[in-house]
């Protein structure tokens, strides 16, 4: 008799997704925004903040890995 599949299926050979050098996640749209939903609710306008404080910190890390690249970029031809 054959076992049921799995419930979860995790690739081993890609595991951990990496993205720039980054453990990442993928989720679709839908998923996101209902995990957001579920928040809101509980939170009130404190996720409001929340989700603003996620999103700066998120942008100011993504702001600082681009101004290191590219100074890793002009670093390679400052030699010219």
């Amino acid at each position: 008799m054959e076992s049921p599949p799995p419930l979860l299926i995790v690739d081993d050979f890609h595991f951990p997704l990496l993205v720039l050098g980054k453990r990442s996640i993928v989720l679709g749209v839908e998923t996101l925004g209902d995990m957001f939903g579920k928040i809101y609710p509980l939170l009130g306008k404190a996720a409001s903040v929340l989700f603003f404080e996620m999103g700066l910190k998120a942008g100011l890390r993504r702001c600082r890995l681009l101004v290191y690249l590219r100074l890793l970029f002009w670093q390679c031809f400052s030699g010219f």
